[in-house]
């Protein structure tokens, strides 16, 4: 018997990657979840024949509906930065979704989240550190979950962290992360592990795993895109946590990052590469990576 999986944020990238990780496996029925199913952002579910249910965090009982006789689902929460209160409401909305869970008796819950900032360091870092609580509030009510602890994706270097230009055909990339290895993956790739979370629930219930395709000094990212990307040339442009945290007058997510990228330079971190490839060998290295995706990247970097 095919086991249901419904998946939270199907349209996005990691809700999308669990999609297509799972779509063509013939031991799992898909149903995804979106606010507005009517959006043209979810027909491509709907041509891979997947199911696609209207639900909101806001609203107990659409995710009680969109969990009937769901085996297992896949729960990825935004935070929310023009909110009054992001780390608030990104708790609520966890902790609605997990309650539903556990009303509908969803037998294996895995979670898209991130560590503990505030506890660990006593700076606030809210997007980690409301997925931090819902990850509690889910063991304490009981549920089985699997925690898939989230690094660095390699897509940011397309969008909130596009390397910067400093000259002809150089550019600076401003990760702020010192001299210590950073952990990455595509966030295409997370699908492919929820796959084969769901794929062995036995032995991954109750756990966690930091994945990552890669882990490397940001000096040594920069010489993969020099590498695949010539004649451009990168490198680290050194970007300090205080340069991101001046940035709070025009991001609001700005002081919330950089603690985060404090935290990960003092903190000893979970995540394993040799343990992301053991379980599923296609994740890709970020230069395998970036050869996928040497276009696009050669027509952002201009």
């Amino acid at each position: 018997m095919r086991k249901l999986i419904t998946v939270f944020g199907a349209s996005g990238n990691q809700g999308g990657g669990v999609v297509r990780a799972l779509v063509d496996d013939p031991g799992f029925e898909l149903r995804a979840v979106s606010r507005d199913p009517n959006s043209g952002k979810v027909a491509w579910l709907r041509k891979l024949g997947v199911e696609v249910v209207q639900a909101d965090y806001n609203d107990p009982e659409s995710l009680e509906r969109a969990l009937n006789g769901a085996y297992g689902c896949f729960v990825v929460t935004d935070t929310e930065w023009d909110s009054d209160d992001p780390l608030q409401q990104e708790l609520i909305h966890g902790q609605n979704v997990a309650d539903a869970c556990k009303k509908q008796g969803v037998q294996h819950v895995v979670f898209s989240e991130l560590l503990h900032v505030k506890k660990a360091i006593g700076i606030s870092a809210r997007h980690c550190d409301a997925k931090g609580h819902i990850s509690d509030y889910m063991k304490q009510i009981g549920l089985i979950k699997t925690g898939i602890i989230i690094p660095f994706y390699f897509e940011n270097l397309l969008t909130t962290m596009i390397p910067r230009k400093t000259g002809d055909n150089t550019f600076a990339l401003g990760i702020p992360f010192g001299d210590k290895p950073m952990p990455g993956i595509s966030a295409e790739d997370i699908g492919l592990v929820v796959g084969s979370f769901f794929r062995d629930s036995a032995a991954w219930g109750g756990k966690s795993l930091g994945v990552a395709g890669d882990i490397m000094l940001v000096k040594d990212y920069a010489k993969v895109l020099s590498n695949n990307l010539g004649p451009k040339k990168f490198f680290d442009g050194q970007v300090t946590v205080q340069q991101v945290r001046d940035l709070q007058p025009y991001w609001p997510a700005a002081v919330d990052l950089a603690n985060m990228y404090e935290f990960m330079m003092r903190a000893s971190l979970p995540y394993s590469k040799d343990r992301t490839l053991k379980l599923c060998p296609a994740v890709r290295s970020f230069d395998q990576w970036v050869a996928d995706n040497r276009d696009k990247l050669d027509a952002a970097f201009n």
